[in-house]
């Protein structure tokens, strides 16, 4: 028979916290742009590559980022 029979008190904590959860995300939505255009040219405009690039001009919108400025 253990000596307790509930959850240790050690481990409370606020389990709704919120916090950060990435600084960079702007700055990887650049990356990722820059990145699918050097794809882009050296394979072609491939039905997965436009796909991609819609999700990444959509995170480039969201973060107020005209894409012609890249």
């Amino acid at each position: 028979m253990t000596l307790y029979s509930k959850r240790p008190r050690k481990f409370i904590y606020s389990v709704n916290k919120k916090s950060q959860q990435t600084g960079r995300k702007v700055e990887k939505a650049v990356l990722a742009y820059k990145k699918l255009k050097k794809r882009e040219a050296f394979e072609g405009r491939t039905p997965w590559i436009a796909n991609a690039f819609a999700f990444v001009e959509a995170k480039l919108v969201r973060a107020g980022i005209s894409i012609n400025s890249l």
